[in-house]
């Protein structure tokens, strides 16, 4: 069984004057059934995005132990590709291009995509074409690719349920789970 428990039980907030807090305090959050997200435990893991996915050390260190603290216990190996204000479109047009190289040479099976949620808002076919882009090289290396679903910037709460309509219409297009990260916050 490889349902996960994603319940936090320790954590550090940041608020938006860069003041940090800590507590012991549990914040609920979804159980995450991989068995129904993936068809297969992903043993090499991308992460691609911005701050919102690079801050607090990454998700991916993070994700990495939360598996091996699982029952069963996961060993897998997660990496990120993120850049500040970045959105799929800068990584996909940098040059060289970072995360489409390591996408398809370095032997990921699973790719978590993390869109900017100004460029969801600003232009969801902008959006939607670079998702699809990745998601075409992650299928043509074998590789299952997610779609991470962002909360909103501080301040801008009003456009999370477009947010939420861009990421998760993505996903039904293209049959590509849809990661609900947005729910911790």
């Amino acid at each position: 069984d490889l349902r996960v428990d994603l319940r936090v039980r320790s954590a550090t907030y940041y608020t938006g004057t860069g003041e940090a807090s800590t507590g012991a305090d549990t914040v609920d959050v979804d159980f995450v059934d991989f068995e129904d997200l993936l068809p297969a435990v992903p043993r090499k893991v991308l992460f691609i995005g911005n701050s919102l996915t690079y801050w607090n050390d990454g998700l991916g260190p993070h994700f990495q132990a939360m598996a091996a603290l699982g029952e069963p216990a996961l060993e897998l190996v997660s990496n990120h590709i993120c850049r500040g204000g970045y959105s799929l479109q800068d990584h996909w047009t940098e040059e060289p291009p970072e995360a489409y190289e390591a996408l398809v040479n370095d032997g990921y099976d699973w790719v978590v995509l993390q869109g900017s949620p100004s460029s969801m808002v600003a232009d969801l076919g902008n959006y939607t074409y670079y998702a699809e882009r990745f998601m075409a090289a992650a299928d043509g290396v074998g590789a299952t690719a997610s779609l991470f679903l962002p909360h909103s910037y501080e301040g801008e709460d009003e456009y999370i349920d477009t947010i939420i309509e861009a990421c998760e219409g993505v996903g039904a297009a293209n049959d590509v789970p849809v990661i609900p990260i947005n729910q911790a916050w």
